[in-house]
């Protein structure tokens, strides 16, 4: 691509592409179907791969379409050494770990990209995306199942480094996460509660809710969610998704959270199956396997990430319908699977 319109479209876009993801989902795959276009009209620029990698997005997360959006984060990846785009560095390793890997790749392979992104967009001046990264970056290590003590501290590094660089979304991210870790340390006076050193839902909550901040409320139920699930308060867990699920479109399609979202939902509604009515059991029942469904695709793609789940949420829903056999068999087939959550799984 030549031509200076062009290429000053391909800028603009880029330039806005984040705020309007979390603001105008719809809006935003306008924009990247024009990057898109833009480059297979005009040949590639140093922002293709950045919106190539937007294209997988819409692929994994709109369409499940993941074969395909794998495959263009491949090319974003690749395009991206041959065009020697710097300043899309940061960029396009954030989507790509944090949007595309997972569905396909063991999530530790996310791990050492994102730091580079961060690392990278420091070297250029791009602090949004680098320090989206290393926010990013601490929740990935959350899920993958790394050491509370050592992970709290690196959060608590990393977070002073957002606060100081002004980056108000990756910050409360940091902090949300960083307060769940806190909680499972036992350095919370409420274990289910987001109020603690970093974080504290009371004083935040009436201002997110004034703000239509959905994102970031979802990020609080999804943790309180997995707290309480953990912490066994059933019919609290069940509330906390219930207020999630409401928002799990607004800004989380594609990202890890959504499967993570649909294990743990599953998971706190069979909990708390024997103290519901019949009626009740009959509509957890459907809507665990519904969800079932979504967790075995993902698992036919990313074994290593959700095949666990699979097998947990099976031997659970076999368990509360008192298929005993098949609920062993399940738990069985789950304990002899490598954790990649590891966390986040409740003994049977």
């Amino acid at each position: 691509m030549s031509d200076p319109l062009k290429l000053a479209a391909m800028q603009i876009i880029a330039s806005v592409c984040t705020p309007t993801y979390f603001t105008q989902p719809q809006l935003w795959q306008m924009m990247v179907f024009q990057k898109v276009q833009l480059s297979v009209k005009y040949g590639n620029a140093p922002g293709s791969p950045f919106g190539y990698a937007d294209y997988g997005m819409v692929l994994c997360g709109t369409e499940s379409n993941f074969e395909k959006g794998y495959q263009f984060a491949q090319l974003a990846s690749t395009l991206l050494s041959q065009l020697q785009a710097r300043e899309f560095v940061p960029k396009t390793l954030l989507l790509i770990n944090i949007y595309l890997r997972h569905w396909r790749e063991h999530l530790r392979t996310t791990l050492n990209p994102l730091v580079e992104a961060y690392e990278r967009g420091l070297e250029t001046g791009d602090l949004e995306y680098a320090t989206f990264a290393i926010a990013f970056h601490s929740y990935h290590s959350y899920l993958v199942g790394r050491e509370l003590t050592e992970l709290e501290q690196e959060m608590a590094t990393y977070g002073a480094a957002i606060a100081q660089f002004k980056q108000a979304v990756p910050l409360y991210l940091n902090q949300i996460y960083r307060q769940a870790v806190l909680n499972l340390m036992g350095r919370s006076p409420d274990p289910c509660r987001l109020v603690g050193e970093s974080y504290n839902e009371v004083e935040r909550l009436p201002q997110l809710q004034t703000d239509h901040d959905q994102y970031a409320l979802f990020q609080i139920h999804l943790n309180k969610l997995i707290l309480y699930y953990l912490f066994a308060d059933y019919p609290q867990a069940v509330e906390q998704a219930m207020a999630a699920e409401q928002l799990l479109l607004a800004g989380a399609t594609g990202m890890l959270v959504v499967p993570v979202f649909y294990f743990y939902n599953c998971l706190a509604q069979l909990a708390h199956f024997s103290q519901v009515a019949k009626a009740e059991q009959q509509r957890i029942l459907k809507t665990v396997s519904e969800n079932q469904k979504r967790i075995k695709a993902w698992a036919n793609q990313a074994p290593m990430n959700y095949l666990h789940q699979y097998h947990l949420v099976t031997a659970e829903r076999f368990r509360v319908s008192g298929q005993s056999a098949d609920a062993v068999e399940h738990y069985d087939q789950r304990s002899l699977l490598p954790n990649n959550m590891t966390i986040y799984m409740k003994k049977p």
